[in-house]
């Protein structure tokens, strides 16, 4: 019985402190705390925003994800779909010295949003393939997202190329 009270104690500190860092961070979430955490040193003011500098914000966002360094991608911009909203698209790849051209790359596309021309954009961005929005730093960038969509892709070109020698 002592077990189950000890038990039971230690379960009801655990879920005080998670609750707790909930409140935290909703608090933090609805004040606006959080969004100018995230987007505080890369990302330019709505006024300033242009393919230049959101091309250099989004180069400084992706160079602090964790990833490995055989990871290579480029920045290319994609338009504006309306006046205040830039699009991009990061292209990675893993380059190797016996396949220097990839045979399946993974995107990721980002909207920069200048809704309030005195404040800094809105960010957000989808990996190919995939319908979850993100915004910097929810949730934290994780490489295997990358190596899904890569290995995802090179799982569709084996069986392509594999039907077409069936049929051959």
């Amino acid at each position: 019985m002592a077990d189950a009270n000890s038990s039971h104690a230690f379960l009801a500190a655990e879920a005080k402190k998670i609750i707790a860092i909930a409140i935290e961070n909703a608090i933090k979430h609805l004040s606006g705390e959080e969004d100018k955490i995230a987007v505080a040193d890369y990302w330019p003011l709505g006024e300033d925003v242009n393919e230049q500098t959101g091309g250099l914000a989004i180069e400084a966002f992706v160079k602090e994800w964790a990833r490995g360094n055989e990871w290579k991608y480029y920045i290319q911009f994609l338009g504006q779909t309306e006046p205040d909203k830039f699009q991009f698209e990061v292209r990675w790849s893993i380059p190797t010295r016996r396949k220097p051209i990839p045979r399946a790359t993974a995107s990721v596309y980002f909207t920069l949003w200048a809704h309030n021309m005195d404040e800094k954009v809105s960010v957000f961005y989808v990996f190919e393939g995939h319908r979850l929005v993100h915004r910097p730093g929810q949730p934290e960038f994780r490489e295997v997202w990358l190596k899904n969509i890569i290995d995802n892709k090179m799982k569709v070109l084996e069986t392509l190329s594999q039907q077409q020698l069936l049929t051959l």
